[in-house]
């Protein structure tokens, strides 16, 4: 236990650090055979990237180290309870054992409210606040008498008849007219048949 105890407080100070640097307050260390082989902070609004919770940071680094994609025997501390998305990365990596501080109630009460993120998971893609389209697609064409497949062209969110979004969520990014090929890298296409309709 009182290892446990020095692990976590550990982690707490590397949350404690992170506030001072100007970062998100939560700290998270991973551990096998006794040893510290990584840590973690809160790199969101620092590296402008919304996965970079403390978690995240610290299985990332020990994999690398490990030259491994999972956690095998090892137990990871967090100065807080793991967040959905958190606590979904720990399952993929399958470390023995987790410990945290905080809960995630002490966490909403400090302004860090997941409690949304719970519910939605059970609740039906129609009902989510964030729109979500489950679209089935369907093969291409086979080839036509003469041997040529029927034509295909880049798909747009017109194209696809992306439902409107409602009031309480308004991502105007999400609903541009243009065509989704434009986003991608130069060179790269999406292509669908022109005779599905996929909604």
């Amino acid at each position: 236990m009182l290892m446990h105890n020095r692990f976590l407080l550990h982690a707490i100070e590397l949350a404690v650090e992170n506030v001072r640097r100007g970062g998100g307050p939560f700290g998270a260390l991973v551990v096998k055979d006794g040893i510290v082989i990584a840590t973690g902070a809160n790199q969101v609004t620092r590296t402008h990237d919304p996965t970079a919770h403390a978690e995240i940071v610290a299985i990332r680094e020990a994999c690398r180290v490990l030259g491994d994609f999972q956690l095998t025997g090892c137990e990871v501390y967090s100065s807080c309870e793991p967040c959905p998305m958190c606590l979904g990365a720990l399952y993929w990596a399958r470390p023995a054992r987790i410990f945290f501080a905080a809960t995630k109630e002490q966490a909403a009460d400090a302004g860090f409210d997941d409690s949304l993120i719970y519910s939605e998971i059970n609740t039906p893609y129609s009902q989510r606040v964030l729109p979500i389209f489950h679209i089935e697609i369907r093969k291409p064409p086979g080839p036509s008498p003469t041997g040529q497949r029927k034509p295909i062209r880049p798909a747009t969110e017109r194209s696809l008849r992306i439902a409107t979004r409602p009031a309480t969520f308004s991502p105007g990014h999400l609903f541009r007219e243009k065509p989704i090929a434009s986003s991608l890298p130069e060179g790269a296409k999406l292509l669908l048949p022109l005779e599905d309709r996929l909604l």
